[in-house]
This record gives C-alpha cells, structure tokens and sequence, in this order.
C-alpha cells in the first residue's frame, strides 16, 4: 500500500487578500473588512468584481493531491489494515479538534445522557452540557475498538491454558482450556458496539 494525501487547499479570496495587504493591522479589524468587500463586490454589493470571479476560476482548478496504491496482500485481515490506518489518524483528531458532533443518548452510558444534564442554553441550538463529554467517549471508545483490532490477538487474556500438556492428545488439551465467557463476551460487545458508532457517527469525525 501507498498513500499519499495533500493538505486542503486554502480558499485565497479577495478578503484574505485584503488581510495580507494591510497586514499592519489585525485580521478582524473593521478597515481590513471593508478593503475586503471593496475587492470583492461591485458598488451596491450584489455583483462580484473581475477579482473575485478571478478567484472563483483559480479555486475550481486547484485540487488535492490524493494518490492511493492498494496491493494484493492489503486486502488480506482488510479489517486489521484499515484499523492501523484509522488509529493514528483518529488519535490525533481527538488531540486536535476544535468541535464535536452529537452522539445520540442511546449509545453512550447513562451518566452522559441529556437526561441527566442541566437544561440545555437555546443559544447554544439546545446542545447541552454534556453533548461534548458524549463525543469525547464516542472517540475514546473507537480508539480503544481500534487499538484492540490491531492487536495480535485481542482476547488471550481471556484463555487459561494448562500449565502442561503433556500426555494429553489434542482434544484433551483443548477442552482443558479454561474461558472466561462472560468477559469475552463483554469485551466483543463493547468492540463492535464501538465499531457500529464508528459507521453511525462517521460524519462526525471532522476538524
């Protein structure tokens, strides 16, 4: 496999050209702004400028660079390639993130349901105060699922092995195999409990 992905281009309009002309002062400033909208729009506000229409052309022909190889051996434990894809880079939306989507109550512990949060702020759109805490335990427990599938095997800690099998023949030695049902069980719920948020919020997983 090789992937190579560029970065977003960057949206370059007549108000960004405005900021960097008048970069002695501050980007929010109400000069810049009005610079910005003269460079943008014809007297009365309603019709772009030659500038602005120059932009729009330039910003349809530029693209990101996205280049994927997939080789024959990828598509083999396809679910352990993709899972070593999505870790780092989820991993790192979650250090990086400057926002978070809503993760419904039915999929998360009760102590983070609206239900038990205050009253939601109608400034807000209704989102209350835990809506963020949901998110948050959203990705963690993706990274987790995830962490898990990446793994050589996931569940030994699940086996107890005789500490000797000699003079057993294969059948003995593997009914002599203890196994925690209740806790393997738990585990593979959680882990595809996880994994079927990851599809049902992957809309979510934005910056």
């Amino acid at each position: 496999m090789k992937v190579v992905i560029g970065p977003h281009p960057n949206w370059i309009g007549p108000y960004q050209i405005a900021q960097k002309l008048m970069f002695w002062k501050d980007r929010d400033d109400n000069a810049v702004h009005k610079f910005g909208e003269w460079l943008a729009l014809k007297k009365g506000g309603n019709t772009k400028t030659w500038l602005y229409k120059l932009c729009d052309w330039f910003e349809a022909r530029r693209k990101r660079q996205v280049y994927v190889r997939i080789d024959r051996y990828d598509s083999w434990n396809c679910d352990n390639t993709l899972a070593l894809i999505a870790l780092p880079l989820l991993k790192q939306l979650r250090n990086t993130k400057h926002g978070y989507g809503l993760i419904e109550d039915v999929d998360v512990p009760e102590h983070l349901r609206s239900t038990n949060a205050p009253p939601p702020d109608e400034y807000c759109g209704g989102w209350d105060d835990l809506a963020e805490a949901r998110y948050e335990w959203f990705l963690n427990e993706v990274i987790w699922a995830m962490e898990q599938e990446t793994m050589p095997d996931d569940t030994s800690q699940f086996y107890e092995h005789p500490p000797s099998t000699e003079g057993m023949s294969f059948e003995q030695s593997i009914r002599a195999i203890k196994v925690d049902d209740v806790g393997l069980k738990a585990h593979e719920d959680r882990k595809q409990h996880a994994f079927t948020m990851f599809g049902k919020y992957f809309q979510t997983l934005w910056d």
